[in-house]
């Protein structure tokens, strides 16, 4: 199912995770109901999650990935959310572009293609990000929030 493909990406991205001190936890919900996806093709979408996660926290302190599923309805949601530096509201709205890309080894399609695979089988997927600048400006708005990005990503359930 959903949550030992997940960890079975987990498992195969270790070792990437583990060289850069990321600490994960998994929170798979027990209600999983089907989920028809490419596996294929969701693996390259959770796994370029995951690595940008990775890439995000290269610089901070407390490195942490939380990966969550949850069914409610008629949806899986599958939560991915790091500690990094967040996306700056200035070019949250860009990430999902094709050639849009702010690595500097990065060719800006693997948003794009995330999206494009999520939108494929039927799903839908919302960013929200907090950057450390967000918080200098506003302590009064974000306080206790710490910096980071969250994608949930919701995909159509099917009845067995």
């Amino acid at each position: 199912g959903l949550n030992e493909e997940i960890i079975d990406i987990v498992d195969t991205n270790w070792p990437i995770i583990e060289g850069e001190g990321v600490r994960v936890e998994l929170n798979l919900g027990s209600s999983e109901q089907p989920v028809m996806v490419d596996r294929g093709r969701f693996s390259g979408v959770i796994t370029n999650l995951i690595k940008n996660s990775i890439d995000a926290m290269r610089d901070q302190k407390k490195k942490r990935l939380y990966i969550n599923t949850q069914t409610s309805g008629a949806n899986t949601h599958i939560v991915v959310q790091d500690t990094g530096r967040g996306i700056p509201p200035e070019i949250i709205g860009k990430i999902v572009e094709p050639d849009f890309t702010t690595k500097r080894d990065g060719n800006g399609f693997g948003m794009y293609m995330i999206v494009s695979s999520v939108k494929a089988h039927g799903g839908t997927i919302a960013v929200a990000s907090v950057t450390p600048q967000m918080i200098s400006e506003r302590p009064d708005l974000y306080r206790g929030v710490q910096p980071g990005t969250t994608f949930r990503i919701s995909l159509p359930t099917y009845s067995a």
